[in-house]
């Protein structure tokens, strides 16, 4: 999850800048997979990223931990950018 700063993603010769406002503030995890297409994170600038692992992740969402928003707009963000 990208705290401050941004990356790129990039998949074959498009990509797209994200910054921590963005929908793309956050990349990987098992719901990335499942949208299939192959993708890379570029960091571009000095940034601050926080990685979570997935089972940590899949903790802080049954305890209630307020980032379902985030993650959600992420993957309609990403549905709609992987398959152009």
């Amino acid at each position: 999850m990208l705290l401050d700063s941004g990356w790129r993603i990039e998949q074959g010769d498009r990509s797209v800048s994200a910054g921590r406002a963005d929908p793309a503030k956050w990349y990987g995890g098992r719901d990335m997979l499942a949208l299939g297409g192959s993708t890379r994170l570029v960091v571009t600038v000095r940034s601050y990223v926080m990685q979570i692992s997935q089972a940590e992740l899949d903790e802080m969402l049954r305890r209630g931990f307020a980032i379902a928003a985030q993650l959600d707009s992420g993957m309609v963000f990403y549905r709609s950018w992987i398959r152009r």
